[in-house]
């Protein structure tokens, strides 16, 4: 879009982003890549993940989120998600 000639203040209400966000973005010719903790909170579950993966191959996401907060999980549902992209289990 910024290639095209969008304005910081088109793209802030076609992303629907903060001006504050785009500019910091604006001048990058490429998005980087968000950084994990090196020892993230969910690699601390992995072993209980592995087992219910194994346990219930079609264990829903939202139900495995569920459970771990039951444990004492404390990030988001979408860390969870993006975590098991990640890393490999």
């Amino acid at each position: 879009m910024q290639k095209e000639g969008f304005a910081i203040r088109a793209l802030t209400r076609n992303l629907n982003m903060h001006r504050q966000t785009v500019k910091k973005y604006f001048d990058n010719e490429e998005l980087s890549r968000r950084v994990y903790k090196e020892r993230h909170i969910i690699t601390y579950h992995f072993k209980y993940i592995k087992s219910r993966m194994e346990q219930e191959p079609d264990l829903l996401l939202t139900t495995l989120w569920k459970e771990l907060k039951q444990r004492g999980y404390t990030d988001a549902y979408r860390t969870l998600s993006e975590a098991l992209l990640f890393y490999s289990i």
